[in-house]
């Protein structure tokens, strides 16, 4: 190999030698602002997101809870229109007389229980 051709492919082998350091460099730079995205979107997931999930999740608790609330009370409201409907229908069948006419109306006395 001649001289001038020597010095060309140490030209070129230095020039591929930058070219592979500025890639090094690139790289580097590139795994940083990768590490930072990521530290970010955690950082705003952390903040944003977990609150979010967390309110959300409160407030299912809170409606949870009051249809519980709700239903007990229901429950005690039909426990006390069925011994309401109990005691209609004892009286119904409760023995009682007329007593007198006064104008169109009848007065009705129920007999005494013992």
């Amino acid at each position: 190999m001649d001289k001038e051709t020597l010095e060309q492919f140490q030209l070129l082998f230095s020039a591929i030698e930058d070219v592979r350091a500025e890639m090094k460099e690139s790289e580097t730079r590139l795994e940083q602002k990768i590490k930072e995205s990521e530290t970010r979107t955690h950082v705003y997931i952390k903040n944003q997101v977990s609150k979010r999930i967390d309110f959300l999740f409160d407030g299912y608790k809170l409606t949870h809870e009051k249809q519980w609330e709700l239903e007990r009370e229901t429950a005690i409201l039909k426990e006390q229109v069925s011994d309401l409907e109990n005691r209609f229908h004892a009286e119904l069948t409760y023995p009682c007389f007329l007593s007198g006419n006064i104008g169109n109306q009848f007065i009705i006395f129920p007999i005494a229980r013992l």
